[in-house]
């Protein structure tokens, strides 16, 4: 195999992010291997400690930075989190009874896997899970 066959993408579903080959068509993947967590690191460890303005390849602008979470940004974080709490299960409830799949898994994995997350995020909330 070649280094130009293999491609690094983001999932639009999931947000992971893989490494491997695709189909020809440049959508489906051929092979893929989920590699989030160790491009996360290279992330960390390229852009530790600055900022630095990147081109994607659409052309657009983009300001990198990484910095250390320190305890009290964390507890910062968590606090606003649990302040929003009631208000994001009330959207989640309201977004999981409107939204309806357009068919079955095959038609509409997206819609599917929405469902899933919001009725897991709901049931772990109201303890249930």
């Amino acid at each position: 195999m070649e280094l130009e066959q293999i491609h690094l993408a983001k999932s639009g579903l999931t947000d992971n992010v893989y490494i491997g080959t695709v189909a020809k068509n440049g959508i489906s993947w051929l092979k893929k291997k989920g590699i989030t967590n160790e491009f996360i690191t290279a992330v960390i460890q390229r852009w530790s400690g600055f900022t630095q303005t990147l081109t994607g390849s659409d052309g657009k602008k983009h300001k990198v930075s990484v910095s250390p979470v320190n305890g009290r940004d964390k507890e910062k974080a968590n606090a606003r989190l649990i302040a929003a709490a009631p208000e994001l299960l009330e959207a989640c409830k309201g977004a999981f009874e409107r939204l309806s799949p357009k068919g079955d898994i095959k038609k509409d994995f997206g819609g599917h896997v929405a469902m899933s997350g919001l009725s897991k995020a709901i049931a772990k909330a109201e303890l249930t899970a």
